[in-house]
């Protein structure tokens, strides 16, 4: 206590303590031997752990296969939980407990993508970050070609490929026929997908192409 009665303490680290309300209580004796005490509330509002990038492995997959996500973190921390499209992701903390890794299958969706919802992570000194539901990761569309069987005269000359798709509505689909073995495309065509997934190219001739086996390629 200085000269006029102004005291200022020793600096104390509370760095590690989790946000919240404290107490400060002062206690001291003067020269008389009389005992004071006063305490005091204040707050503690540290900045809160935030992750600061997601990515996959691979960087889009299919329904039903499993993909790695690594969570990147502004602190390290001592907990965290993640789901992707409303499956859990396994997550575990790398050496670097800013960085975390988990592998998880791609559930069923009907969405081009699947959200990760990451959330329930605290820092070391149990802050817990706010929700976050700004990634996602794109569902590998398929494409499926309906077996063409034996071609002749009677359609040779107009011939429509088929299939069906997934994850492509609306969007336009090359088709390409090649005799088998062969890199150079003898026909080629389009085709606009229709909701649900069926598409249908335009018409492609190949009667004057000989006899043989011939790929498709979409």
């Amino acid at each position: 206590v200085q000269s006029g009665g102004a005291w200022t303490s020793n600096a104390m680290d509370i760095s590690g303590e989790a946000n919240g309300t404290y107490t400060v209580v002062v206690t001291g004796t003067n020269a008389s031997n009389v005992e004071a005490t006063e305490s005091t509330n204040f707050t503690l509002a540290q900045a809160l752990p935030t992750l600061t990038n997601a990515t996959f492995n691979p960087t889009h997959q299919a329904e039903g296969q499993n993909v790695t996500v690594r969570l990147e973190f502004d602190k390290a921390l001592q907990a965290a939980s993640a789901e992707l499209g409303g499956s859990a992701v396994t997550l575990t903390k790398t050496v670097d407990a800013k960085v975390w890794t988990g592998d998880v299958v791609v559930p069923v969706s009907s969405e081009l993508t699947v959200g990760l919802v990451v959330k329930d992570y605290q820092d070391l000194s149990g802050n817990t970050g706010a929700e976050d539901r700004s990634h996602s990761m794109p569902i590998t569309p398929t494409l499926a070609i309906t077996p063409v069987g034996n071609v002749d005269s009677s359609n040779a000359a107009a011939l429509q490929i088929t299939g069906t798709s997934s994850r492509f509505d609306g969007q336009t689909v090359s088709v390409e026929i090649k005799a088998q073995g062969s890199d150079t495309v003898i026909a080629s065509g389009s085709a606009t997908v229709q909701s649900g997934g069926a598409w249908t190219s335009n018409a492609m001739d190949i009667s004057g192409e000989a006899n043989g086996t011939y790929t498709v390629v979409v």
